[in-house]
């Protein structure tokens, strides 16, 4: 698909799962960097930009500087 090469940005996926790592979209042009420490089949993506693992939820935001930061929210636990 010639737009995919032309607007790979468009086309990066803000998690990416693999076998034995999970990665995030930290820059333009599908630039990633992986999120240490995490068991990918318990990595759960919500949406375009937000992914639950276990008591946590991993946000993608933009900075006002217009890049991609990841915040790393703990859930309460409910009992």
């Amino acid at each position: 698909n010639l737009d995919r090469l032309a607007h790979p940005e468009k086309h990066c996926a803000a998690f990416s799962l693999l076998e034995t790592q999970v990665l995030w979209r930290k820059g333009p042009d599908c630039q990633q960097e992986e999120i240490p420490h995490l068991d990918p089949e318990q990595f759960h993506p919500l949406s375009s930009t937000v992914a639950q693992y276990q008591d946590k939820l991993y946000a993608i935001r933009k900075t006002e500087f217009g890049e991609n930061r990841l915040d790393v929210i703990t859930l309460d636990n409910p009992n």
